[in-house]
């Protein structure tokens, strides 16, 4: 992998986190609905699999009004939340997720990332179809 590990969270920009399973300290997998890369990748897939690799840290702080933060690190809960991320970035330590309602505060070593069927694939790949998709959007609808 060559990419920072922040750039998966904003090439996946627009996806729901539609699960986490895992163990904190070890991996965390979490099931991503992108379908407008999924598809792109597999026809008919609605989600990739990321796997977080070495993870210490995975919270959910959600906003659930303007005064009212609610720190999540139940993975069920932060599943039935669903997240839709927007952007990833560091902060300190920790990467950040910013997500539509909130941020997920999370720290690994590394990920991968895999199609429904659990071949594995590559973020230049996710990229490149990424980057296709709002290419085409961009003659279609500009």
């Amino acid at each position: 992998m060559t990419a920072a590990l922040e750039a998966i969270w904003n090439t996946l920009h627009d996806g729901a986190i539609t699960s986490c399973t895992g163990v904190i300290p070890g991996s965390v997998k979490l099931v991503v609905e992108v379908e407008y890369i999924a598809t792109r990748l597999l026809p008919g897939s609605k989600a990739l699999l990321v796997e977080l690799n070495d993870c210490e840290e995975f919270a959910y702080d959600f906003h659930e009004s303007a005064k009212k933060t609610i720190r999540m690190t139940n993975l069920s809960e932060i599943t039935e939340s669903g997240p839709i991320i927007i952007a990833g970035d560091r902060e300190g330590e920790s990467l950040i997720i910013e997500c539509a309602c909130g941020i997920v505060y999370c720290r690994y070593s590394g990920y991968t990332i895999s199609l429904e069927n659990e071949s594995e694939v590559s973020y230049e790949a996710v990229l490149k179809a990424c980057e296709d998709y709002w290419r085409e959007w961009k003659e279609h609808y500009i």
